[in-house]
Formats: C-alpha cells, sequence, structure tokens
C-alpha cells in the first residue's frame, strides 16, 4: 500500500515550498486522491499537480481568491459535485495554519 502520509511529497515541486505551503499541500493530496477514487478517474485528471501547488502557495480562503487560480476553478466544480465546499475547506486550514503560526 501507498503511504499516503507521505504522498505529497511526491509530488514534483513540493520540496520547493515553504513549510506552511506543505502544510497545505499535505491537506489538498488526499482529497484529490479521494475525489478521483471517488469519480474512477487519475488523480491528475481530476485537479493537475500544478494546480496543487498553486493553490499550495496562494493558499486563498474566499470563492473568488479560487477561483482566480488558473486550473482551479475544477476544483470548486468537483467539490460542488460532491456536495462539499473547497471554500470551507480552505477556511479551515488557513484558520489552523494561522493559530500555529501564533
Amino acid at each position: 500500500a501507498e503511504d499516503a502520509d507521505g504522498a505529497f511529497l511526491r509530488v514534483k515541486g513540493a520540496r520547493d515550498l515553504t513549510r506552511r505551503e506543505l502544510a497545505v499541500l499535505r491537506e489538498l493530496v488526499p482529497w484529490r486522491d479521494a475525489v478521483a477514487r471517488e469519480m474512477d478517474r487519475s488523480s491528475f485528471r481530476v485537479v493537475s499537480n500544478d494546480v496543487l501547488l498553486e493553490i499550495a502557495r496562494q493558499a486563498p480562503t474566499t470563492r473568488d481568491a479560487l477561483a482566480a487560480i488558473d486550473g482551479a476553478f475544477s476544483v470548486e466544480a468537483v467539490q460542488e459535485a460532491l456536495d462539499g465546499s473547497a471554500v470551507e475547506w480552505m477556511e479551515k486550514v488557513s484558520a489552523q495554519e494561522y493559530a500555529g503560526s501564533q
């Protein structure tokens, strides 16, 4: 079985991220993999690695900020299709990261 905890570190470009950005990526990769399984699609077809890295860098906390990331519209569409909320998730992650940096 693949080590799910370390999967985010195998995303090409992950090692160039800051600790805060890695924390976001660490949450995004399992989310994408779960969505891919649910949709019976390859992970990269759900959201590309480049888009995940950009979301991790920008850590958008609003729907508009997420939509402004090229290719991230699919994140919101996928979440809505699965009856979830990407923005709520990003707000939670950002709040945790902010609390952790205090």
